[in-house]
């Protein structure tokens, strides 16, 4: 199989995130996965670095790939985690997610297939990027999250995995995928070098707000351009010498 891992490390991520991406780029290479970061353009909106993990995982699959891997700049993998196209076997072609500590699914890490269901959902969670979504689905929430539980809960398309592959509240637990937000933010323990350099980072971008009921078809439209732009200088392409 083609596989591809790969993260969003933009507008200073990737270098407060280092050790995390340390430790996907050592996965993808036990695995024998292609591995990738976005690290530029510097983005003006937060929300365009989140809803690239929808577009860019979409043109994967389109590029070529047999099977991807999306996980979050904050997401550090364990080097016994096991390869993740096991959960893709069993998943009958849909995308694999975990529910996040709400008990609902979270973005963070995104398995998928090249399957004409995996394919669909993705399509259809970009498009629903100018629709009203429901004040429940994306409650407490920022990006493109909601949007993706607003369409599962529609339409399905995605196979619940266990929550060790995308472990955000449990500090006890074994997982495969340890990610550092909510109250696992602060056990991450980075670099004095790296965090001081993100902080300043952050300090002269835009802060994230609540997820809007909809965004405006402008927006759409820089998101695509954006994700082609990044498609073209990014190799997307699978390897030939496997």
């Amino acid at each position: 199989m083609n596989t591809l891992v790969f993260s969003i490390g933009l507008n200073g991520y990737d270098i407060g995130y280092r050790m995390c991406l340390d430790s996907q780029r050592e996965y993808a290479d036990r695995i024998g996965a292609d591995f990738r970061v976005v690290t530029k353009p510097t983005v003006s909106d937060p929300a365009f670095a989140a809803w690239l993990k929808v577009t860019l995982l979409d043109a994967a699959l389109k590029a070529g790939y047999d099977a991807v891997a999306y996980i979050d700049a904050d997401c550090r993998v364990s080097k016994s985690a096991p390869d993740f196209t096991t959960e893709l076997a069993k998943s009958d072609g849909k995308i694999c997610m975990s529910l996040g500590r709400s008990g609902r699914l979270n973005s963070g890490v995104i398995f998928a297939e090249n399957s004409v269901t995996a394919n669909q959902f993705l399509e259809r969670v970009v498009a629903s990027v100018v629709e009203n979504i429901p004040a429940k689905a994306r409650a407490n929430l920022r990006f493109e999250n909601g949007n993706i539980i607003y369409v599962e809960s529609i339409n399905g398309g995605v196979h619940i995995i266990d929550s060790r592959w995308n472990n955000s509240s449990d500090d006890t637990l074994d997982d495969h995928i340890r990610h550092f937000t909510g109250p696992l933010k602060s056990k991450m323990h980075a670099p004095l070098k790296d965090r001081l350099n993100f902080r300043i980072r952050k300090l002269f971008l835009p802060r994230a707000s609540a997820a809007p009921e909809r965004r405006e078809a402008s927006f759409l439209d820089e998101l695509q351009q954006l994700t082609e732009s990044i498609v073209s200088e990014l190799d997307l392409n699978p390897r030939v010498d496997r």
